[in-house]
């Protein structure tokens, strides 16, 4: 079988290349391979099945372990968080990938595809936003830059080291956030 896979002249590029599947019958040159690729052959359907195996997964259902929709708000000391995220991530046992999402005026929403996993979960937010102070921009911006001092606005407890638990049960959850700075 010396010479698989077979070598086809591309006519319009004028270009040679080299393919597995090459059910192209004009302009081929074959040095002895098997022709499992024909039009009418099994090895087209095999291939075929197994391609649409690898795209969208055997079986029905989703894999990994099963997620809710959440909802909410989230407010500091009775201001709107504007653009900030918040992060669900499992805990006490429970097993699947942190999620995130963005708090947009001061609400956010994941789907149940893009949910948090059904269990306990520490619950993180973030917030930067404006001091009022101008600092010094730093390189690259020419010296004498200043621009507004951006910082955390969520305390710790909040967010690396949080302290916000949430159970998500199957079906809609909807967690309210008003948090207190210290």
């Amino acid at each position: 079988m010396v010479g698989c896979p077979s070598v086809v002249w591309n006519e319009a590029f004028r270009l040679p290349f080299v393919t597995l599947l090459a059910p192209v019958r004009s302009m081929q040159l074959t040095m002895n391979c098997p022709r499992i690729f024909t039009p009418s052959g099994t090895g087209w359907r095999v291939a075929f099945v197994a391609t649409i195996c690898l795209v969208y997964g055997c079986g029905p259902g989703q894999s990994g372990p099963p997620r809710a929709p959440v909802q909410g708000t989230v407010n500091l000391d009775g201001e709107t968080v504007a653009n900030g995220t918040i992060n669900f991530l499992p805990i006490r046992g429970t097993k699947g990938p942190v999620v995130g999402a963005s708090i947009e005026e001061g609400e956010y929403q994941l789907s149940k595809s893009e949910g948090p996993v059904v269990g306990w979960n520490r619950v993180e937010i973030h917030w930067t936003r404006a001091t009022g102070r101008k600092v010094e921009a730093g390189s690259p911006s020419p010296p004498g830059t200043m621009v507004d001092e951006i910082s955390e606005a969520v305390p710790v407890q909040y967010n690396s080291q949080s302290t916000l638990e949430r159970e998500v049960v199957a079906g809609n959850n909807t967690f309210n956030f008003d948090l207190i700075a210290e």
